[in-house]
């Protein structure tokens, strides 16, 4: 049950932030808030990582930070499910990685984590699709 309400929180979390970022006054705005905010959730593990006392786990927590890069980039420059794909696949940074034994990440981040992962991964694919019935390619 604790997990449920975990993941609930996340969620709740992810809607606050969609509706801040909904308030800007176009789709790419909105998907550069969307790319500054999956690189900032790989950052989040970064300075988690600091508290582990670990090179190793600092390390691994900075491979992180490109590989969401790369996922926000071309999220911005070719299309906007890579930035969608980035943030569904960000799920197995949180759970795939960390587990009860990475005592420096709190099992309720893990999960509330995946929630707003998901949702906002959800979300940009809305608006991508809803994007693209706006404006057909060719």
């Amino acid at each position: 049950m604790q997990t449920l309400i975990e993941i609930v929180i996340g969620i709740c979390l992810a809607i606050g932030f969609i509706l801040i970022v909904r308030r800007s006054r176009t789709y790419t705005i909105e998907k550069r808030s969307f790319a500054i905010g999956l690189v900032v959730t790989a950052l989040i593990y970064v300075g988690l990582g600091l508290f582990s006392g670990s090179l190793r786990w600092i390390l691994i927590e900075l491979a992180g930070v490109p590989i969401y890069a790369v996922f926000a980039w071309l999220g911005l420059r070719k299309s906007g499910w890579w930035l969608a794909a980035g943030w569904a696949l960000h799920p197995l940074w949180d759970a795939g990685l960390h587990d009860y034994s990475t005592h420096f990440v709190p099992h309720s981040y893990i999960y509330g984590c995946i929630g707003f992962d998901l949702l906002v991964a959800g979300y940009v694919a809305f608006r991508e699709v809803k994007n693209n019935k706006a404006h057909p390619s060719g």
